[in-house]
Formats: C-alpha cells, sequence, structure tokens
C-alpha cells in the first residue's frame, strides 16, 4: 500500500484528472497477469454502475507507452467514464498484488487509497467525493430523503446501486448498521441508532401508517 500511495501523491496533481472530478486510480502494467486483471474486472463492474455519472473519473496509469496504455484499456472499458495515463515514474505492480485502488477529490488531492476494495465500497465513496464540498450533506441525504418522491416503501435508484424500496428489516438493518436495501453503506454523516426490534417496529409503522384522524377538542 505504501507504494501506491507514494506513486500517485507523486503524481498529483495529474493533468489527466480534469478540474472538478472525483477519481478512481490504479496501476497496472500490461504485462501484468494476476492483480492487474483482478483490477481491471473490478473498475468495469464499477464503470457499469457509475457510467451515467459526468462527476466520476476511473483511470488506469501505466509507465508503459500510451498507445499500449490506451489499448490495454480499451480491451476492458465499455464507456468514456474510464481512461488510460502514462507516467513514467508509475511502478509497475506484480502479479501477487491484490487490487490497490487510490480515490482523488474533486479539487485534486489524494482522499484514501484501498486495498481488495468492493464495488460497493468505491461506488458509495466516489458518489461522496464527487459532492461539491457545500453541497455534500445535500447530495448524500437527497439518495433517502428526497423532497416529494413518495414514501420510503417506492423503489428508486440510491448511491448508484440499483431501485430498491425499503421494508421494516432493511429500515432497521440502516438504522442500525448504516446499510441501504441493497446493502451499500450509507454516509458516515449518518447516524447509526440502537433500537429494539419493538422500537423499530413502530418507529416504521408511525412513517408508513396513515395517521388516525384526531378528535377536535371540544
Amino acid at each position: 500500500m505504501d507504494l501506491i500511495l507514494a506513486a500517485v501523491s507523486a503524481l498529483l496533481p495529474f493533468s489527466a484528472v480534469p478540474p472538478g472530478k472525483a477519481a478512481a486510480i490504479h496501476l497496472f502494467s500490461p504485462d501484468c497477469t494476476g492483480g492487474c486483471p483482478r483490477a481491471a474486472s473490478l473498475f468495469r463492474a464499477l464503470e457499469r454502475r457509475l457510467a451515467h455519472d459526468p462527476d466520476i473519473l476511473l483511470l488506469s496509469v501505466s509507465a508503459t507507452h500510451p498507445a499500449r496504455a490506451r489499448h490495454w484499456v480499451d480491451s476492458w472499458r465499455s464507456t468514456n467514464l474510464w481512461h488510460a495515463a502514462s507516467a513514467s515514474t508509475a511502478p509497475h505492480p506484480t502479479d501477487a498484488h491484490d487490487p490497490q485502488v487510490c480515490l482523488v477529490n474533486r479539487d485534486g488531492r489524494l482522499a484514501s487509497c484501498l486495498t481488495a476494495p468492493t464495488v460497493d465500497d468505491l461506488a458509495a465513496a466516489l458518489d461522496r467525493l464527487a459532492a461539491p464540498p457545500a453541497a455534500g450533506l445535500l447530495r448524500s441525504c437527497s439518495q433517502c430523503h428526497p423532497a416529494g418522491l413518495g414514501p420510503l416503501t417506492e423503489r428508486r435508484f440510491r448511491r448508484q446501486g440499483p431501485a430498491t424500496a425499503y421494508r421494516q428489516e432493511s429500515f432497521c438493518a440502516a438504522l442500525r448498521h448504516g446499510k441501504d436495501p441493497a446493502g451499500t453503506p450509507l454516509d458516515p454523516r449518518m447516524p447509526r441508532y440502537e433500537l429494539s426490534d419493538r422500537e423499530c417496529r413502530s418507529l416504521w409503522e408511525n412513517l408508513i401508517l396513515p395517521a388516525a384522524p384526531s378528535t377536535p377538542l371540544r
């Protein structure tokens, strides 16, 4: 991890990442036959998940010739979300390496580096990083708290994941463990609660059941 962290840090600010975009970066060599194809498979799944987000970029960086780097990425990618770049200082990953991915903020700063992340981990992290600082909380919260878009029980797309609807069990899991019905992690700023089954059931019923008509005071 120290290797990729130092390598990506040395590249920043990186001209291949346009200003205002959040990016996921991994290092590769066309001759690598272990960790690099695993990273490419991860990026291909991530690309399909994030295909329509204009604020996110996926970038594969190699010390190889630019044309060879592009050919390698073109053999994997299916959209313009994923690009290749060459950097003479990029190290050559070995076959034994697990996929390692670094995340970059919209302002070009390194946010974090992850070893063997899941697609859900990366999609959730990029969704947060892609939000402008002033609108970050609004973007994150609106995934589950949109105004005027119907109750929790309606199916809708959340955090680049599949369309899902909340049920009592998934609602309680979100409050306790911070995961939506598809299992995607919620924004860390969403509070977690310690609730008994009875307390959570009462809260759920209060949210989805129509309110009983009030009796006018006399």
